[in-house]
């Protein structure tokens, strides 16, 4: 796959259910990252040769996305829907498209904040944060290739 352009990345939205998914790319993206923290606890000891210990527990994912406000965009008023009923979706950020070489991080998320820009003379922008919710059955998990057909 060799060097990865942004332009390349992908936000993909399932509109269907877990068990059989229907992802469709969303165009209105501007710019998009995740970021994942992974909390640490002290596991020091007095073997650990005068060295502090850290062992990892927890991680937490954030998804930063901006968006294009499009209403001709089925997949970012879906997304809208869903933030506005406060109801978890499933978004797959990508490093590509759905290809072979792509990977990324598939999770529920619910919105966090979601900040409207109007500006005069420019497009109306989206800030939106996602934090990864609760679901009985998708746990946030790295995926590599093609995005699910069925599960």
């Amino acid at each position: 796959m060799g060097t990865i352009l942004g332009l390349d990345c992908e936000l993909f939205f399932n509109s269907a259910t877990y068990a059989a998914p229907t992802f469709a790319a969303c165009d209105a993206v501007r710019d998009a990252n995740y970021e994942i923290q992974t909390a640490l606890v002290d596991a020091s000891r007095r073997g650990s040769g005068g060295w502090g210990q850290d062992e990892t527990t927890l991680r937490r994912a954030t998804l930063n996305a901006t968006f294009v406000k499009d209403k001709d965009d089925v997949t970012f008023m879906a997304i809208q829907t869903k933030f506005r009923a406060n109801e978890s979706m499933e978004i797959v950020a990508y490093d590509g498209g759905d290809a072979a070489g792509s990977d990324g991080l598939d999770a529920m998320w619910k919105v966090e904040t979601w900040n409207e820009t109007q500006d005069l003379e420019g497009v109306v922008i989206i800030e939106a944060t996602f934090k990864t919710a609760p679901d009985p059955d998708l746990t946030p998990t790295f995926i590599t290739g093609q995005l699910p057909a069925a599960r």
